[in-house]
């Protein structure tokens, strides 16, 4: 009986294992082709270009949407909707869930991590914050954390929202990229808080975003941050 060599068995696996991958990636083809034929059919639609999209018109009972609008209408475009119907955003908040898996993962207690803690502060003042929610993109690593360099969580509050009395006049200025028109007293306010340095680059910022949180909204994301 003759004995194959370990090389010829070596490279009728390999051939075995080709002849695998190709069934393997013609099935894929397969299964994957209806959805490549949608995408292909969903080219050049217009898209919504809203923040959330959990965001929902409320009509009356009975009401077709479509009556008023094809579902595709761009959101930055102006129309009479949002003067008639009540819009809501339904969020999806991943922290509380995130934190409470933490918790039974390492058995650190996040209700007793202190706000003021170096270590933890460190990370912001060095914008050491990949895979850190609301302060991990580069756009806030760039523009925010590395240039004002936050120590304090205060600081940190102050980078991402404003007061909640001026908040949300600020933001629909803000929002409607009107940030110019914005009344002079407000501004005023919000630097008085800032130094010159920080403030000439914070309201530069603003100038240029479409949204910026109030305050309390602002404490909610920086504490689960």
């Amino acid at each position: 009986m003759k004995i194959e060599s370990a090389e010829n068995i070596k490279k009728k696996i390999a051939e075995k294992d080709e002849e695998v991958r190709k069934i393997w990636e013609e099935l894929r083809a397969g299964k994957e082709k209806p959805r490549e034929e949608i995408i292909a059919e969903l080219k050049g639609i217009k898209r919504t270009t809203g923040q959330h999209p959990g965001g929902l018109l409320i009509t009356l009972p009975d009401t077709d949407i479509q009556k008023y609008t094809p579902l595709n209408y761009p959101a930055d475009n102006r129309h009479f909707l949002s003067e008639i119907f009540l819009k809501v955003d339904i969020l999806g908040h991943d922290e509380p869930t995130v934190l409470q898996k933490l918790f039974q993962l390492t058995g650190v207690d996040p209700s007793k991590i202190s706000f003021h803690d170096e270590k933890i502060m460190s990370l912001f003042t060095n914008a050491d914050t990949l895979g850190i929610p609301e302060f991990g993109t580069d756009f806030v690593k760039r523009n925010l954390l590395t240039p004002l360099k936050p120590t304090k969580f205060s600081q940190l509050v102050q980078i991402s929202g404003v007061e909640n009395k001026n908040a949300f006049i600020a933001t629909e200025y803000i929002r409607k990229g009107k940030w110019e028109k914005l009344p002079d007293n407000i501004k005023e306010e919000m630097k008085s808080r800032l130094s010159d340095r920080e403030g000439e680059l914070y309201f530069s910022i603003l100038s240029k975003i479409k949204y910026i949180f109030p305050k309390p909204h602002a404490i909610a994301y920086t504490m689960t941050g």
